[in-house]
């Protein structure tokens, strides 16, 4: 045996131990992360306006649990939810509980009156919002389309 082919089996014995002893007492590898989570309200009671531009707020729904549905027509995925969205704002419509579209008016390719007219024509009956200036997008946790938060029942906003 040449001292290379020594080398090489003496290298891999040593290696075999090392790989034993780590299976018999593994050390738990903990990845310490300094990034704090953000802090993000529990609710914020926005204003914002409808599809026709009058006014309205969370607190007008006060009393329900509140689905927000942050979309942009422009997303393929919220297009598809849509429907079962609607079918189920109809099958709970009157209890505690809403479901309010969230336009993100600022990332549409079309205009707010657009939104509008695509909301008519979908025969949607949920409420929509239309976040015009970016508030609502700016205040609640919103990292991609569609997002959903759900704001707990409270008896007062």
């Amino acid at each position: 045996m040449d001292d290379a082919q020594e080398t090489n089996q003496e290298g891999s014995g040593q290696e075999s131990e090392q790989e034993a002893q780590t299976t018999e007492n593994p050390e738990p590898q903990v990845q310490e992360d300094n990034q704090e989570e953000p802090e993000y309200p529990d609710y914020v009671d926005l204003e914002l306006v409808d599809k026709d531009g009058n006014p309205v707020k969370l607190s007008d729904y006060e009393g329900k649990f509140i689905a927000l549905n942050f979309f942009g027509t422009w997303c393929t995925y919220c297009m598809q939810e849509m429907p079962d969205l609607e079918k189920v704002y109809s099958e709970y419509e009157g209890d505690d509980f809403v479901i309010i579209l969230l336009n993100a008016t600022t990332t549409e390719k079309i205009s707010a009156e657009e939104v509008g007219q695509w909301y008519e024509d979908g025969g949607y009956t949920m409420p929509m919002m239309m976040d015009l200036d970016g508030t609502a997008l700016g205040t609640y946790p919103v990292q991609g389309f569609p997002t959903s938060i759900l704001l707990i029942k409270k008896e007062k906003y």
